[in-house]
């Protein structure tokens, strides 16, 4: 038996949008809290959204979205800030991915929180952002 778990036609036409671009960014953000978090702002400095980051993060939940270059020198830069509705604060991950100087993330979270982060790929990059309490020694 064949598994379609790879074929193009269940890969979403905006994901397969981005793999097919010069430049792009697809984020992945991991909730391993208790926290809703709600968007606040997104930006989109340079190129243009495929699919806009989601109003919402549930609890243990993972979301994407993502961003195409409009050239392939300019790249994606962006960010998306999401604030908890238990009042711990503002959760921001940008990102820049450009051809040239070079890629750059920033990300940060409230104090009790931790952040993991993970970057695959060039052009065509991936950002994945891990969210956790931070542990109380």
């Amino acid at each position: 038996m064949i598994s379609s778990q790879n074929s193009p036609s269940s890969i979403p036409q905006w994901k397969q949008n981005l793999t097919k671009a010069r430049r792009s960014t697809l984020i992945k953000i991991i909730n391993n809290t208790n926290c809703t978090l709600i968007l606040k702002e997104r930006l989109l400095e340079k190129g243009n959204f495929e699919l806009e980051p989601p109003g919402t993060i549930l609890p243990g939940q993972t979301i994407e979205f993502g961003a195409i270059g409009k050239t392939s020198m300019e790249g994606t830069k962006g960010s998306a800030t999401y604030y908890s509705v238990n009042n711990e604060g503002d959760f921001c991950f940008a990102w820049s991915n450009p051809k040239l100087p070079t890629q750059t993330i920033f990300c940060y979270v409230p104090t009790s929180f931790q952040l993991i982060q993970n970057v695959t790929g060039d052009k065509n990059n991936t950002l994945i952002f891990d969210v956790n309490y931070r542990s109380r020694k």
